[in-house]
Order: structure tokens, then C-alpha cells, then sequence
């Protein structure tokens, strides 16, 4: 049985981890907060784009190394990098006041529209 979770609650919970993301940010990393000398959603941009890089090369060593004593190890690398870029989305998400949830609703109609479900290729 599928739980349904409303589009409020989704977005308290974003919200929150957002906040926290924030706080997080202030306590590890003052200096961005006090004098980065680009807009913060530039800094929160190139955090994420830099932490998504770091995915795919983890991604890319558990493939590699996937026959490799410690091979285990690689999954958790990847979703500790993952971590770190999902505290850059937040950050960002936050900082320019985005509303994710309402784009993601939106993506999924459109793709709905051009894919279709369950393997149906609408054109």
C-alpha cells in the first residue's frame, strides 16, 4: 500500500532541512555568510555543481572498482557525496526562494504528456 504524503508536508520537510542546511552553513562556514564576494546563490550554484562532479567520479569508481577488496566502501562514498550536494540544493533552493515541488509537479505533467507511462511513447 502506497502512503500518501501531501504537498504540504513535502514542502515543511524541505523547508526544514533547509533551515538546517542554513544553520549548518553559518556554524561550518562563517566567512561565506560574512564577506563571500559573489551573491550567495552563486556560491550555493557552484557548491552543488562542484559536489555533483564529485558524485559522478565516485559513481564512476564503483563501476571501476567493483571487483576490487572494499568495493562496498565506494556506495557509501557516493551517498556521502550526495550528502554534500543535497546541502548545496537546499542552500540554494532557499536562497532564491525557489519552489521546487511545484517545478518537479510541473516536469512530471510535461514528460507525462511527451512519454507517457508505462512504456507508452506518446510523439
Amino acid at each position: 500500500m502506497k502512503t500518501e504524503i501531501t504537498d504540504d508536508v513535502i514542502r515543511a520537510v524541505l523547508d526544514h532541512l533547509a533551515d538546517e542546511a542554513l544553520e549548518n552553513s553559518k556554524a561550518w562556514l562563517p566567512g561565506w555568510h560574512e564577506d563571500l564576494p559573489m551573491p550567495l546563490s552563486v556560491g550555493y550554484a557552484l557548491g552543488f555543481g562542484g559536489e555533483a562532479g564529485e558524485v559522478l567520479n565516485k559513481v564512476k569508481k564503483v563501476y571501476r572498482d567493483r571487483k576490487q577488496p572494499g568495493a562496498e566502501q565506494r556506495l557509501e562514498d557516493v551517498a556521502e557525496e550526495m550528502g554534500d550536494a543535497l546541502t548545496y540544493w537546499l542552500l540554494l533552493m532557499k536562497e532564491m526562494d525557489l519552489d521546487v515541488l511545484t517545478a518537479y509537479r510541473r516536469k512530471v505533467a510535461f514528460n507525462d504528456g511527451r512519454f507517457g507511462r508505462h512504456g507508452e511513447h506518446v510523439v
